[in-house]
């Protein structure tokens, strides 16, 4: 059977989701909870991570180190300003960038890590 991650950062994208899924385990995970549910014959692991991506990736490491995921999907705004985004709208950046990193001292512009490409295209397979 097909097992998807779901990562979130927040209560209500939680239980948007939540009410969606046939929940039928639900398992503390360290500082985590995590629901196990049934969605057209696949198993959905939705685990609230809070917000930021050192959480984001600490609350996914956890889950692939316990479970055998197929796949990570990793729900939520990503910071977005835009205003008419809805719970359940897909967003499909076509190239992502640091905005986070201040290597300044060091005479790299902000978001730049060296060795890196300034931005990361996306690509669907």
């Amino acid at each position: 059977m097909l097992n998807i991650g779901i990562i979130v950062a927040i209560k209500k994208e939680l239980n948007e989701i939540k009410k969606k899924l046939h929940v039928y385990k639900k398992i503390n995970l360290r500082k985590y909870i995590l629901y196990i549910g049934i969605f057209k014959k696949i198993n959905f692991f939705l685990l609230q991570c809070d917000i930021g991506k050192t959480n984001a990736s600490c609350a996914t490491t956890l889950l692939l180190e316990k479970y055998k995921i197929n796949y990570v999907i990793n729900i939520g705004s990503c910071g977005s300003l835009k205003k008419n985004i809805q719970i359940f709208d897909i967003i499909i950046s076509q190239k992502t960038c640091y905005h986070d990193v201040d290597l300044t001292a060091f005479d790299y512009p902000i978001g730049k890590i060296p060795n890196l490409p300034n931005f990361f295209f996306l690509i669907l397979i």
